[in-house]
C-alpha cells in the first residue's frame, strides 16, 4: 500500500522533467543564435569598415611614403648645396687670403680719413675718437708688418682728443632757452631817484623847554636828513614806451637763438659776439642792481667761457704714415707674384 503513493510520486516528477527540459533547450538554443547573430554582426561591422577605409589607409601609406622620399631627395640636394657652399668659401678664402692684410689696411685708412672729415669739416671730437679708437684696434691685428710708428700715431692723436675740453652742449643749451624766458621779465632802469635814508629823528614838538636857537637848529637838520643827492654818470633818459620794450626783448631774444645756432655749428667768433652784444643791451636799458638781472648776466658770463673751436691736432701725418704701409703691402705682393 505504500509503494504506490511513491511510484506516483516519481511519475509525476518525471513527467515535470520531461515538461522542463524542451523549454531549456529552446532557451539554450535561443541564446546561442543571439550569439552567433552579435559575432557575425560585428564580423560584418569590422569588415564593412576595414574594406571602407583601407583605400584611405593605402593613400595615407603612399602620401607618407612619397613625403619620405621628397625628404630624402631634400637631404641629398642640401647635402650637395652644402658642399658646394664649402668649396666656394675655401675658394674665396683660397682667392683673397693673400689680399686680407691690404684689405685692412684699407678700412685703417678709411677709418682715419673719417676721423679727419669730422673733425675738419664737423668738429666732432667723439666722432673722432671713436674712428681713431676703432683704426688702432683693427692694427693691433696685424702683428706681422711694421705698424710700431703708426701705433704711435695714432695714441698721440687719440690722447690729443681726449685732453680737449669736453663741451657739454646740452646744458649749453639748455641755459639760452631758459635765458629767453628770464630776459622777458628783466626791470628796466628807473630815472626817478629813489631815496635810500629817510627821516628817522623827527624833531622834538615840545620846544618849551628849550630856547629859540636850539628849535631852529633842530628843525634844519631834519630838513636836512630829507634831502638826497645822487650822481648820475650817464644822462636821465625817459622810460621806454611798450612797443619798444617788446622790440628790445624780442632782440634779445633773437641773439639768443643765435647764440644757440652758434654753438651748434661751433662758430666760435659769432656765439661770442651775440653774447656780448646780449650784455651791452641788459647793462644800458635793465637795472643791473636787480636780483634777475646778476642772475642773467652771470649766466652769460659762464656761456661765455665755452670754447668752440679748440686746437684740434691734425691726422695728416697718420694719413700719410698708412698711406707708406699701404704702398709698401702692394709692392710686397707685386714682387711675390713675379716670382717664379
Amino acid at each position: 500500500m505504500e509503494s504506490q503513493p511513491i511510484k506516483s510520486t516519481d511519475a509525476k516528477l518525471s513527467h515535470n522533467m520531461a515538461e522542463t527540459q524542451p523549454k531549456s533547450s529552446i532557451i539554450a538554443w535561443f541564446a546561442t543564435t543571439l550569439i552567433l547573430i552579435t559575432w557575425l554582426f560585428l564580423f560584418f561591422a569590422i569588415t564593412f569598415f576595414w574594406k571602407k577605409n583601407d583605400v584611405t589607409f593605402r593613400s595615407y601609406e603612399t602620401h607618407f611614403t612619397q613625403i619620405q622620399e621628397q625628404l630624402s631627395q631634400y637631404q641629398t640636394k642640401y647635402q650637395t648645396l652644402e658642399k658646394n657652399v664649402t668649396q666656394i668659401q675655401n675658394f674665396i678664402q683660397k682667392k683673397f687670403s693673400s689680399n686680407a692684410s691690404k684689405i685692412q689696411i684699407s678700412n685703417i685708412h678709411q677709418l682715419i680719413q673719417q676721423a679727419q672729415d669730422s673733425l675738419f669739416y664737423l668738429r666732432d671730437v667723439a666722432n673722432a675718437l671713436s674712428a681713431l679708437t676703432l683704426a688702432d684696434k683693427q692694427l693691433g691685428e696685424l702683428s706681422s708688418l711694421p705698424i710700431e710708428s703708426l701705433h704711435n700715431l695714432l695714441m698721440q692723436n687719440i690722447t690729443s682728443l681726449k685732453a680737449l675740453p669736453q663741451i657739454d652742449l646740452s646744458n649749453a643749451l639748455t641755459q639760452l632757452n631758459s635765458l629767453q624766458n628770464q630776459v622777458i621779465q628783466l626791470p628796466l632802469i628807473s630815472t626817478t631817484p629813489i631815496p635810500t635814508k629817510e627821516a628817522t629823528n623827527a624833531s622834538n614838538p615840545s620846544t618849551s623847554e628849550k630856547n629859540w636857537m636850539s628849535a631852529i637848529f633842530s628843525s634844519l637838520r631834519s630838513f636836512q636828513q630829507l634831502i638826497v643827492i645822487q650822481h648820475l654818470d650817464k644822462p636821465i633818459e625817459p622810460l621806454l614806451p611798450q612797443a619798444q620794450q617788446q622790440y628790445l626783448q624780442h632782440n634779445l631774444q633773437l641773439l639768443l637763438q643765435q647764440a644757440q645756432w652758434a654753438l651748434l655749428h661751433h662758430q666760435q667768433k659769432i656765439y661770442q659776439t651775440s653774447l656780448q652784444q646780449i650784455k651791452e643791451i641788459i647793462q644800458q636799458y635793465f637795472s643791473t642792481n636787480a636780483s634777475s638781472t646778476r642772475t642773467v648776466m652771470q649766466t652769460i658770463n659762464e656761456l661765455e667761457t665755452i670754447n668752440l673751436q679748440p686746437n684740434l691736432p691734425d691726422l695728416a701725418p697718420t694719413l700719410d704714415a698708412i698711406a707708406s704701409l699701404d704702398k709698401m703691402i702692394s709692392s710686397t705682393a707685386t714682387d711675390q707674384k713675379e716670382l717664379p
